[in-house]
């Protein structure tokens, strides 16, 4: 039997290429359905056997998955989040781009702290809620605590907005905060260093699609096993290497800079920022 849906578009609202149609859903809900009737038909003891009725019976699920499972462990899934800045539950945002941050302790202690530029808060009638900048070379940075346990690796997720309208690039940059040593906040004047990738390691993300606005989350692994390698060297080169060299680090300060010069897609929203 063929069971691939035939499929036509007859409404304008049709998303192909992030969402299943309609006829997907069928499947699952039949089969959702069929096991659901078959417990409650061996619960009740109409399958007429009396064998059946005595013997357990295992419900009508695979006992492994599809994939691998090396290659479903590859999966990173943060059940236990560490830490998470939330823009839909945290809307409080420091601005820190006119003072002295070095010397400002409750600036540089705030989870999230303006360094540069025209970032804010904003939200909408969808409460598509997040932390937003229309203006390049500006500069935001979220503090995250991290595990005490020197053995527990840290991951770090990031979700924006990417979209077909407004939407551009970006470069996302770790510094990791030890107890022992006061890190000052990275400003205007460093915005000139995310040019150099040896001075200051970063990978550039792509907040543009060719259609819709999604959100997207990125994953900066630990373990080093992302299919990007951009990822794994920043994540090595900013954090991996200098938690090797300093047992005490305490958080990690993530830094995003709004990298479009050029162009009419000069906009990056951040919704949420993760460590596992």
């Amino acid at each position: 039997a063929n069971y691939t849906p035939r499929v036509m578009k007859t409404k304008s609202a049709y998303y192909p290429t992030n969402h299943p149609p309609w006829t997907t859903h069928q499947y699952v809900a039949d089969s959702v359905l069929y096991t659901l009737l078959s417990v409650l038909k061996t619960g009740m003891g109409c399958n007429g056997s009396t064998i059946q009725k005595e013997k357990a019976v295992k419900p009508p699920l695979p006992e492994t998955t599809v994939a691998e499972k090396a290659e479903v462990e590859r999966c990173f899934v943060c059940e236990k989040p560490i830490d998470q800045l939330d823009a839909r539950a945290h809307n409080l945002v420091v601005n820190g781009t006119g003072t002295n941050n070095s010397g400002d302790s409750s600036i540089n202690e705030s989870p999230v702290v303006v360094t540069c530029g025209d970032w804010k808060w904003i939200t909408d009638e969808r409460k598509r809620s997040g932390w937003q900048s229309d203006e390049a070379g500006s500069l935001i940075r979220f503090r995250l605590k991290v595990s005490h346990s020197h053995s527990e690796i840290p991951t770090m997720s990031l979700t924006y907005m990417t979209s077909h309208a407004t939407f551009g690039r970006f470069l996302v940059t770790f510094q990791p905060i030890s107890k022992a040593e006061a890190s000052p906040l990275m400003g205007c004047s460093d915005v000139a260093k995310f040019k150099n990738k040896t001075l200051l390691p970063s990978m550039e993300i792509d907040g543009r699609r060719q259609q819709f606005s999604l959100w997207e989350t990125f994953i900066f692994s630990g373990q080093l096993d992302s299919n990007d390698g951009a990822a794994n060297e920043v994540m090595k080169k900013t954090v991996l290497d200098k938690m090797g060299e300093s047992k005490d680090v305490e958080y990690i300060d993530v830094y995003v800079l709004n990298n479009n010069y050029y162009g009419n897609e000069h906009r990056v929203k951040i919704q949420t920022v993760t460590s596992c």
